[in-house]
């Protein structure tokens, strides 16, 4: 996998994620398969290959990544923005945060524009609406 995304010239962003603060009690089935991942071997075969920045993982989906606002209510496969109406699926939404995080860019609505690089469409993102967001498998 590193070598695939290592091949692309792209600096890569990864949350920089705190296993210890993950593992709950009770879930014994949760614990054992969290204690099983290595995603700093991810991030150390990438950094091996090319450029690889650690962000700060706080609201990287709760966050809009159009305007910026806190979406607690985390339900479903849609992330909702209530102010600006944002509706993106919550698998698209974090990752676009995590760049906007890696580049230290604003949370704007001007990145959905189609004439800026391309609005995010090269994403695998497709548009539905005028202001809406769709990524489509």
């Amino acid at each position: 996998m590193t070598n695939v995304i290592s091949k692309l010239g792209y600096k890569h962003g990864f949350e920089d994620l705190n296993k210890a603060g993950m593992y709950k009690r009770g879930r014994k089935k949760w614990n054992r398969e969290l204690g099983y991942t290595d995603w700093s071997k991810i991030v150390k075969f990438t950094e091996y290959k090319s450029t690889a920045d650690l962000v700060d993982p706080h609201y990287t989906s709760k966050d809009c990544s159009r305007c910026g606002c806190v979406n607690r209510d985390l339900k479903g496969e849609k992330f909702e923005c209530k102010r600006c109406g944002l509706t993106i699926n919550k698998q698209l939404n974090a990752p676009v945060n995590i760049y906007l995080k890696m580049e230290g860019l604003p949370h704007d609505v001007r990145w959905f524009d189609e004439n800026v690089m391309g609005g995010f469409t090269q994403t695998g993102a497709e548009w539905k609406a005028a202001d809406e967001l769709v990524r489509s498998l």
